[in-house]
């Protein structure tokens, strides 16, 4: 049971800082400085990274799929799931929803930081 609580957290952490911080742009920005992901052609700036691609890409289902919070933490459990040995479908359920509780406290929590 530990081992899915971990799973689910990881998962979160990780979607976290993929969709709601800047850490992505950062890391482009200091391996690449030309790329084009930063700067998509016909696309504002002024939006974060995920934004920018669902813009640029509207039809891709890849995209559609790492740009979404819910999406992109059903495949990271099912992935850490596997890699772990996992392959029950409700131990799987399990870290989803540990993935699904924790990724949204900490969009709750960042939205509470930021009003104050």
């Amino acid at each position: 049971m530990e081992v899915l609580i971990l799973i689910g957290l990881t998962a979160a952490v990780m979607c976290f800082i993929l969709l709601d911080t800047d850490a992505p742009e950062m890391y482009l920005k200091l391996f690449n400085k030309d790329n084009k992901l930063l700067h998509p052609t016909g696309v504002d700036a002024s939006f974060d990274l995920p934004t920018r691609l669902g813009m640029k890409y509207p039809d891709s289902f890849f995209v559609s799929l790492i740009t979404c919070g819910t999406c992109l933490s059903v495949w990271v459990v099912s992935v850490f799931c596997l890699i772990a040995g996992i392959f029950s479908v409700m131990k799987i359920g399990a870290a989803v929803f540990v993935a699904w509780v924790a990724y949204f406290s900490l969009l709750l929590l960042l939205k509470a930081l930021n009003h104050e």
